[in-house]
């Protein structure tokens, strides 16, 4: 496992930030990979590339992947670019609400969040295998970001 994750390191400090821009957008296979190079990279200036992305979501495809890349790369826009895609897979049911929800908590703490719903709450304890999935995903990131 070291080695694959010397190797996603290594190819997100050769990439240049407009191809992971560019890469981004893609179908949903890319959208993950680069989504990961996005994190292993803690710079801001993939920030915006990163919420364009998730509006574009792919749900479970891309979810998990993207809520690391945006914990990541967040700054006072991000709870509301994952709350307005969370809106949008409970409209869809596309899978990825749970992991979603677990990143807007992981970035507003208190663990509460009211959705779109009138009376829907989600407190973190009805799933709270998202949430350590999530603290999973966000340990490997950790690990494919650059070493000091």
């Amino acid at each position: 496992a070291q080695a694959q994750y010397e190797a996603v390191r290594t190819n997100a400090g050769r990439l240049q930030d407009g191809a992971i821009r560019l890469m981004l957008r893609h179908h949903w296979r890319v959208q993950v990979m680069e989504a990961w190079y996005a994190a292993a990279r803690p710079d801001l200036a993939l920030t915006d590339a990163v919420h364009a992305s998730i509006r574009n979501c792919y749900g479970t495809l891309t979810a998990a992947a993207l809520c690391v890349a945006a914990i990541t790369h967040h700054n006072a826009d991000t709870s509301d670019v994952l709350t307005s895609y969370r809106t949008r897979a409970i409209e869809h049911h596309d899978g990825s609400v749970d992991i979603v929800t677990a990143a807007i908590n992981h970035l507003e703490p208190g663990g509460l969040f009211v959705g779109a719903r009138i009376g829907e709450v989600w407190t973190g304890t009805e799933h709270l295998g998202a949430a350590r999935v999530l603290q999973d995903l966000l340990a490997v990131a950790q690990r494919l970001q650059p070493r000091n």
